[in-house]
């Protein structure tokens, strides 16, 4: 057999058939891969950015139906005049829940949809710590606001270690509830949808 190469081809002599075949790739064929190429990773980008909007869409229709909900705050505290001052900051689409006790508050937000819980730290009958501790943290995942007559530094860091969201000093000043109460709304909106996204999410990559 006898070999010759003759303009970028190689020509294989065989008695029985002549074969020839590129040495190297043409730029015409090179061309053409990266076409291929480039349009297997548009196909991709396009199906993610797909995925992508249908994610989005459902935690916005999740945010939306979470929005519409009633906003519910539970009030543990002994003294009435706590629950007033509250009653009393807060907007009239607020619906104000009263306990006395943790085994109370555990009782009602585990039947009701509670959003916030404002803790009275000088309930002489509870242990407000472990209150802090129980409905912040899952199942309840409420946003624990702290109601105390000293605040300190320490005093945000011990309930930001127990889960809660924050402490508010007493005697209770109308424009500082509101703003809290309007962040922990929100907080607690967002903390929802993305766990609905999440869940959504994860249910789709079960297999089926």
């Amino acid at each position: 057999m006898h070999a010759a190469k003759t303009s970028g081809f190689i020509r294989a002599l065989n008695p029985k058939r002549l074969v020839c075949w590129p040495a190297t790739l043409s730029p015409i064929l090179e061309l053409m891969n990266r076409l291929k190429t480039i349009e297997r990773a548009s196909v991709r980008v396009k199906v993610a950015t797909k995925m992508a909007r249908h994610w989005l869409v459902r935690a916005r229709a999740n945010c939306k139906a979470t929005s519409a909900a009633t906003k519910a705050a539970l009030v543990i505290t002994a003294a009435p005049e706590v629950g007033e001052a509250l009653r009393q900051s807060l907007s009239p689409d607020w619906r104000l829940i009263p306990a006395d006790t943790l085994y109370q508050a555990i009782e009602i937000i585990s039947r009701e949809k509670i959003t916030i819980v404002f803790c009275d730290r000088e309930i002489r009958t509870l242990d407000w710590r472990k209150a802090v501790s129980v409905l912040s943290n899952p199942p309840f995942r409420a946003c624990v606001i702290v109601l105390s007559g000293f605040v300190s530094r320490n005093s945000w860091e011990e309930v930001a270690e127990l889960g809660g969201y924050e402490v508010l000093p007493k005697p209770l000043v109308t424009d500082k509830v509101l703003r809290v109460a309007k962040a922990a709304w929100s907080h607690w909106r967002s903390q929802q949808a993305l766990r609905a996204w999440s869940q959504s999410n994860q249910r789709e990559r079960e297999p089926r």
